[in-house]
């Protein structure tokens, strides 16, 4: 695994970085290999990186531009594609455009002020994903 810069999670993202790499592992088991995996808020990569110890591709929509070029070359050839937007601005055509028909499963570390309001988005969707994996502060949950 090559070396990755620290860059400090912005409050005003309502970034929490998880680091935990048990609760990292456990998560990642939740991965089926025939599915596109698309991944919220890839961070610094630690959810990124387990999911892609899994064999699996992944597509990571981030906000934070400051973190695109580290996961960009942290990960360099591996199976990531990394898209700089802000999920609650995507509409369900735009993440159909990227899972191209095929079945798909969300993985993300949700920031706490934009939670609740990212679930609501995705079960209103006509074509849902597989499952949701998601970890959530204990105040969203």
């Amino acid at each position: 695994m090559k070396p990755h810069k620290i860059i400090p999670p912005k409050k005003s993202l309502g970034q929490n970085l998880l680091i935990d790499k048990e609760y990292l592992n456990k998560i990642a088991l939740e991965v089926e290999p025939d599915y596109l995996i698309l991944e919220i808020g890839a961070g610094t990569g630690n959810l990124t990186q387990a999911l892609l110890d899994r064999g699996v591709s992944v597509t990571a929509i981030e906000i934070d531009q400051r973190l695109i070029p580290e996961l960009n070359k942290r990960f360099q050839g591996k199976n990531l594609n990394v898209i700089h937007n802000d999920f609650l601005l995507f509409s369900e055509h735009d993440v159909l455009n990227i899972v191209q028909d095929k079945a798909f499963i969300i993985f993300g570390n949700l920031p706490y002020l934009a939670a609740t309001k990212m679930i609501q988005m995705i079960c209103e969707w006509k074509n849902k994903p597989k499952k949701c994996i998601f970890l959530l502060q204990k105040e969203v949950a």
